[in-house]
């Protein structure tokens, strides 16, 4: 009875070493997910913004964040948060970060 015993312990040692161990290679993938989208993602610089363009649509040649740098359309993660915004074109966006995505300022807040 002490053999089954041994046996028994062991064969549960190891399912639980296997299950840590898949545990600790889903956490170690996800880690890595996470250092690439970091890696990927780039930050605002401190730099004087650079006009590359102008418009005839006042709406469109403001900036509201001022003469530094922020990140562009491709560098732009946005959530599923629903906080409608109005966008210059007329059009409403879930959210200021996808008005933004779309190349577009936002009017006003709220719907259109």
């Amino acid at each position: 009875m002490k053999i089954a015993l041994v046996l028994i312990s062991t064969t549960v040692t190891m399912v639980m070493f296997h299950v840590d161990t898949a545990i600790a290679s889903a956490d170690s993938d996800s880690a890595s997910a996470a250092r690439k989208l970091r890696t990927r993602t780039k930050r605002p610089t401190n730099k004087p913004a650079e006009v590359v363009q102008t418009a005839s649509n006042s709406c469109t040649t403001s900036c509201s964040a001022g003469p530094t740098c922020t990140p562009t359309v491709d560098q732009q993660v946005c959530i599923e948060l629903y906080d409608p915004v109005c966008g210059c074109d007329g059009r409403e966006y879930s959210n200021e970060c996808f008005a933004f995505r779309a190349g577009v300022n936002v009017a006003s807040t709220g719907s259109c």
